[in-house]
């Protein structure tokens, strides 16, 4: 409950319903956030004394918490303003592990993101340890492997959106042999080597009618796989790459440059940012359709009669952007693990029960 009175006072609108969008209004939603994001760091500071919870613990708890704000900020901008100075990140550098906001994160030029099991695992032992023990720490006893000099990013606090920002990934290193990924983001970098959709275009595709037409469009929709990819801009490639298409981290799937299957993907993104045709953009939701089902389910196999009777739901022109059969062929690429550089997929697995891993009917 919150009362205002005064000069300063935000004004309610004509009908008394609500409040007009004015200085004072933003000034009062500002005081009102800070005072709730203060009562978070006091609970996260709480649980730390009284659980003997790790830092990493610690941050886990303060992403709880501030889950219900985030969802829920009538003023959306101001909000992530004052969330900008909460301490919820998780980063380490020369063996040191702590707590950053966001905006002291901002200074960093450079930052890294690290995926493979021994460090997940060793973030979850992290997390339920009684003392703030640091990744460098474990990786240390239990491994030969090096950690870059510049920050890296961690899991368990705030979503990596908050750190990463307006950044950019301009190298991929890959490490087979420890199963491993890293990730450099530079600041101001965004879209110049990896160019992921814009929300402009993520829009469109979700206001289009025809998009019920498909099966699965809805979790199409809401899984975030449109805002998980990003095509090559230029000739950047990852070092320690093969023959691989493609490279998943937690962040997204990157497209490497100079393959057949990722120009397809190219083209698909290019469409749907700039369509020539309401055909030819469902033509590329279509092809982002199908590739998503790949790299979710590897064991399918595609046929080209099964991709055309998906096409033909779409009344697509998918000619303007690649013939059935060269699509149909990238499809069982995306599908092969030698192709596509996924840490979480070198994990055994049983076969799904009543699974078919011959053609798949669409």
């Amino acid at each position: 409950m919150v009362n205002a009175s005064g000069a300063g006072s935000p004004k309610t609108n004509v009908a008394r319903s609500g409040l007009e969008r004015t200085s004072e209004s933003k000034e009062l939603n500002r005081l009102i956030y800070e005072v709730l994001l203060s009562h978070v760091k006091q609970e996260i500071d709480g649980v730390r004394s009284r659980r003997n919870l790790s830092q990493t613990g610690a941050s886990a708890e303060g992403k709880y918490l501030i889950a219900p704000l985030l969802e829920s900020a009538v003023d959306s901008d101001v909000f992530a303003d004052c969330v900008r100075s909460v301490p919820l990140l998780l980063v380490e550098q020369e063996g040191m592990r702590k707590s950053v906001t966001p905006r002291e994160l901002e200074l960093e030029q450079i930052i890294w993101t690290i995926d493979c099991p021994l460090f997940r695992s060793a973030e979850n032992l992290l997390r339920e340890a009684e003392s703030d023990a640091s990744l460098s720490t474990v990786v240390d006893i239990l491994a030969k492997t090096k950690l870059p000099a510049e920050p890296i990013l961690c899991r368990g606090g705030l979503d990596d959106e908050w750190a990463l920002g307006e950044r950019g990934v301009d190298q991929i290193i890959l490490d087979t042999l420890t199963k491993r990924v890293d990730l450099r983001w530079r600041l101001g970098s965004r879209d110049a080597f990896w160019k992921g959709i814009s929300r402009a275009a993520i829009e469109r595709i979700v206001d289009l009618p025809e998009l019920r037409l498909f099966e699965g469009s809805g979790e199409f929709v809401r899984d975030r796989f449109l805002h998980q990819l990003f095509v090559p801009v230029g000739d950047r490639t990852a070092t320690g790459a093969t023959n691989e298409i493609c490279v998943r981290s937690q962040q997204g799937y990157f497209f490497l440059p100079h393959t057949r299957e990722s120009k397809i993907v190219v083209d698909a993104v290019a469409a749907i940012e700039s369509p020539k045709s309401a055909e030819s953009l469902m033509a590329a939701v279509a092809t982002l359709m199908l590739l998503r089902t790949s790299l979710a389910k590897r064991y399918l196999k595609y046929d080209e009669s099964a991709v055309s009777r998906f096409l033909e739901r779409s009344n697509s022109q998918l000619d303007s952007l690649v013939s059935v059969r060269d699509l149909t062929e990238a499809l069982n690429e995306f599908g092969s693990p030698s192709r596509v550089f996924d840490t979480s997929a070198w994990r055994r697995a049983p076969n799904p029960a009543g699974v078919d891993f011959g053609a798949f009917d669409l």
